[in-house]
Parts: structure tokens; sequence; C-alpha cells
């Protein structure tokens, strides 16, 4: 399988900016300042078991 250059960036790209969020959210979940579902409806996705994410509709 052969992997090009643009989706290694697109995917870098995608990772920094997960990662960013995985930042912010993480610490507020764990000290309880937000809850799950709360999340879920400011950020306007969901996590799916599959292990991607399906946007809500608001």
């Amino acid at each position: 399988m052969i992997v090009n250059r643009r989706t290694i960036r697109r995917n870098r790209k995608q990772n920094k900016k997960l990662a960013k969020l995985r930042d912010w959210l993480l610490p507020m979940l764990m000290n309880g300042q937000v809850k799950v579902g709360e999340a879920e409806q400011k950020l306007g996705m969901v996590a799916e078991q599959e292990g991607g994410y399906k946007r809500i509709n608001k």
C-alpha cells in the first residue's frame, strides 16, 4: 500500500489538533468541570466504538 505525502501531512495535522483537544479537555473531565455528555454537545461529535468519530446534529 502506497501512502502519499499529502495523506501523511493531513494525518500529522489532524494528530496535532487532536492532541491539543485532548490536552485541553482531559483535565476538565478528570476534575469534574465538564461531563462527557456536555463535551459531546459542545464539540458536536462523539467517539464511536470502531475508533472513529461521528458528527452529531444540533
